[in-house]
């Protein structure tokens, strides 16, 4: 049985954890198949046929928003899914949201996870004492690998629900604000520091950065790559994508990005966490 679990991942982050959730998945011979979100949006990758369906997000400013905009016209109908999103601190009720467009579409939903990820907010630029920040936690890796688990057990019996969510006793009434802050800032850095050069674009050659932009946010005219900021959620992935240092931020001159979670002091192989981890 081939699962595809659907991700967006801006510092590979996400793509980690759903890497984690699908050895979870194996263990009763389930093979995921992950699938970027930019593919899927560009109809790259057919989910009509799957009756299993994983989705997976960062929050920004409190939600899963990247993800959901393919999925909010998606007909789910007759199919079953589960949820996970990263977050460095809170989550503000943003899987419970997503759960929402989910049943608005016809799917069911058999679980949920909230990962709270360390340094996805400082996660721009990488140092050395972000590593030290920052050190995963291996309960927090075990806790996605159970819930992959469960998850594949549900599948088995044909019920249940794994719910892996935190408490968000505030989070719903806090949204309005949280998104408003978040628009104000992004709108402020996309203004403000992002810069770019078109002599060191090569175009058409290339086009890495429109390649891997989940809104479609960038436009490629003859040799200048462009960012339309009205659409860019400042995820940072084409600054990071581009070969050619195109894009840059104003008072960053020579920071390394920050490109994913092994980087970080604690990181474990996904395959090393299956087999050391016993099985509940």
């Amino acid at each position: 049985m081939i699962i595809p679990i659907v991700y967006f991942s801006a510092s590979n982050n996400t793509a980690y954890v759903a890497q984690i959730i699908g050895k979870g998945l194996e263990s009763a011979d389930i093979r995921p198949e992950l699938v970027k979100v930019e593919d899927v949006g560009a109809g790259r990758y057919d989910l009509s046929t799957a009756s299993l369906i994983g989705i997976g997000a960062p929050i920004y400013g409190g939600f899963a928003e990247p993800v959901m905009r393919w999925a909010e016209s998606f007909d789910f109908s007759g199919k079953r899914l589960f949820l996970f999103s990263t977050a460095s601190k809170y989550h503000f009720s943003s899987t419970g949201q997503m759960i929402d467009v989910i049943r608005k579409n016809g799917g069911t939903v058999i679980g949920a996870l909230e990962m709270k990820f360390p340094g996805t907010i400082d996660g721009v630029f990488y140092s050395k004492e972000q590593t030290d920040k920052y050190p995963l936690q291996r309960s927090e890796l075990e806790r996605a690998l159970r819930f992959g688990r469960e998850i594949a057990g549900i599948v088995k019996k044909g019920e249940g629900y794994a719910d892996y969510t935190y408490p968000h006793r505030f989070g719903a009434s806090f949204m309005p604000l949280v998104r408003a802050a978040t628009k104000a800032i992004t709108g402020i850095i996309k203004r403000s520091l992002f810069e770019s050069s078109c002599s060191l674009c090569t175009g058409g050659d290339c086009k890495a950065c429109a390649g891997v932009c989940p809104v479609d946010a960038i436009e490629v005219k003859e040799k200048c790559a462009e960012i339309d900021k009205s659409k860019c959620i400042a995820c940072f992935r084409c600054f990071k994508e581009c070969p050619q240092g195109v894009f840059s931020l104003r008072f960053a001159e020579g920071r390394e990005y920050y490109r994913g979670p092994w980087q970080l002091k604690g990181y474990i192989d996904p395959d090393e966490l299956a087999r050391t981890t016993p099985a509940q």
